[in-house]
């Protein structure tokens, strides 16, 4: 992710950028001037790996939770004893420009998996580290779990690059952690960026490198408002290098095209407008014109302008849901309108989004009408279906949930039968017409086979249960014991739960998900006995202490 090559140019050709640092050193320094604590942000994606999610756990199996909580909390006693507050940004949605690089991405861990089940099958051992495919979910469990340990942390509502700039560019932070070169670009005044894969947390210090900014600068000739201009024509998350092949063929090759744009920018005329300078890369494409103005402002900060000028007729945001147009020979020709939610439940929405308190395929579900999922461990041609055509019909009842399907006061219109699909024959369903944001949504589904040339539409299911789909308005806002009912209720009929009431009563508390969660699983046929037996002893294991020694390998 970030700009295309230039990471390693400046770590290869501008070393006196690349700056090693003292974090406590510098943290005293910043108390001394300040008179208050330094806050880092960390990019917590970029932290998963090599930091959260260390080398010393399995992770071909997962399930480790005792363990990589022990490790988030490592991470931040760490930076506690340095004397830094840390403050955590997970990415919370993929924005439609990027949703190519996701795509592009996600093919790429599919290979991954293929591979780690053909060396499992070769080697009947767990693949080297180089195959690392993290467990599903773990970016939401690290914000969950550090948040369990008192951290602040926020799931963004816009590109998660651009949120941790914002926060950085606020006045209360003195640096950010992170692996994107995005953080080259931004300008967030004097808040310094600092190298997560560098980072090395001793005992009595913690080292990294800090990128200069200003020294990469002097080392091209270009102005720190240059910057945003430069990302454009080298390729980024939302102008492809593909897309530019043409333009830079034109310009340089190889080691010396990041100098050769370098020059192109600096012989730009002074009065020059940013469509112009589009024009200038793409001479008839109308499409990427947009895009690279789209991409440009995407670098631009709250109360920062842009070095060019921009006629006020250019478009500078990304049209909305309702001017959406599927692709002329896309197979699944359905209508797309914004979701009608009220403005309390969005507010809520976003505040639970945020604050981590939700998955965050509610906040997109309720505001784009468009989710997706990751790569999971899973092995083609297994007989055993792919997790998230597995786990659809559960999708379903969600999208109900958050649409309101099935409520008893909105009822008048079947809200549809059986899944849609791209091999859906027509729009209309169970008498209804099919509309994306207000009785389905927009899946984009990683699993071995899926092509990911469109997304897949997943209708949104009423919930069977006695007095119909509850309002959000009531699962969230509604007061006492009779709210938590209505809550187990509403979770039971969106799991396809049977289990009859009074049996249910004697189950845990704190085992009632997992148990509801394997009973569909079981129901589904792709769980035997022995394995929900395996699930439930390692539960118990751990309520009664037996496994406190440290790990499940024991």
């Amino acid at each position: 992710m970030g700009v295309k090559g230039l990471q390693t140019y400046v770590e290869k050709n501008c070393p006196h950028a690349c700056e090693k640092v003292s974090l406590r050193s510098l943290a005293q320094d910043y108390r001394a001037e300040h008179g208050k604590t330094p806050v880092l942000v960390v990019d917590g994606l970029s932290c998963l790996r090599d930091h959260f999610y260390h080398g010393g756990l399995a992770w071909v199996y997962g399930g480790q939770w005792q363990e990589y909580l022990t490790s988030l909390r490592k991470f931040v006693q760490d930076f506690q004893s340095a004397g830094i507050k840390v403050v955590f940004i997970f990415d919370g949605v993929v924005e439609k420009s990027k949703r190519p690089v996701w795509i592009s991405r996600i093919k790429t861990e599919l290979k991954t998996v293929k591979k780690i089940f053909q060396h499992i099958r070769a080697t009947g051992k767990e693949p080297h580290r180089g195959l690392l495919h993290l467990p599903p979910g773990t970016g939401m469990f690290a914000g969950l779990g550090l948040k369990s340990l008192g951290a602040r942390v926020y799931h963004s509502s816009v590109e998660a690059d651009r949120e941790i700039a914002e926060f950085a560019l606020s006045g209360d932070c003195f640096g950010i952690l992170s692996q994107d070169s995005d953080f080259l670009i931004y300008n967030m005044g004097t808040t310094s960026y600092f190298s997560a894969q560098n980072l090395k947390r001793q005992r009595n210090d913690i080292m990294t490198v800090r990128y200069r900014v200003d020294v990469l600068c002097d080392h091209l000739g270009l102005n720190r408002s240059d910057l945003p201009l430069f990302s454009c024509l080298l390729g980024n998350d939302v102008i492809s290098y593909k897309t530019l092949e043409k333009f830079h063929s034109r310009v340089a090759q190889g080691s010396q095209l990041i100098p050769a744009l370098a020059r192109f920018i600096n012989d730009l005329p002074l009065d020059i407008t940013i469509p112009d300078i589009a024009r200038r890369i793409f001479p008839s494409q109308g499409k990427a014109i947009e895009l690279f103005v789209q991409g440009l402002l995407s670098y631009i900060l709250p109360g920062q302008s842009t070095k060019w000028s921009m006629p006020v007729s250019m478009p500078n945001k990304a049209p909305s849901l309702e001017e959406t147009k599927l692709d002329k020979n896309s197979k699944c020709p359905i209508r797309h309108v914004r979701p009608d939610i009220s403005a309390e439940i969005l507010q809520e929405a976003k505040r639970r989004h945020q604050n981590t308190e939700n998955i965050k395929a509610i906040y997109e579900i309720l505001t784009v009408a468009e989710g997706d999922s990751g790569v999971h461990l899973e092995e083609a041609d297994s007989g055993i279906p792919p997790a998230s055509v597995f786990y659809r019909p559960i999708r379903e009842k969600l999208h109900g949930v958050l649409y309101g399907v099935g409520v008893k006061q909105l009822t008048g219109t079947a809200p549809g039968v059986d899944q849609c699909s791209r091999q859906m024959s027509g729009l209309v369903i169970g008498g209804e017409e099919i509309v994306v944001g207000h009785n389905a949504a927009k899946d984009w589904s990683a699993h071995p086979g899926a092509e990911l040339r469109e997304p897949d539409i997943i209708l949104a299911k009423p919930l069977d249960m006695p007095g119909g789909t509850p309002t959000l308005e009531a699962l969230w806002f509604g007061p006492g014991v009779r709210t938590v009912a209505l809550r187990w209720k509403a979770f039971r009929a969106g799991m396809f739960c049977t289990i009859p009431t009074d049996r249910s009563k004697a189950i845990p508390k704190n085992l009632m998900v997992l148990v509801v969660v394997l009973h569909y699983m079981l129901s589904e046929g792709v769980l035997g006995v022995w394995e929900v037996d395996a699930f439930l002893i390692q539960a118990l294991l751990y309520l009664t202490g037996t496994n406190s020694g440290g790990g499940w390998s024991q």
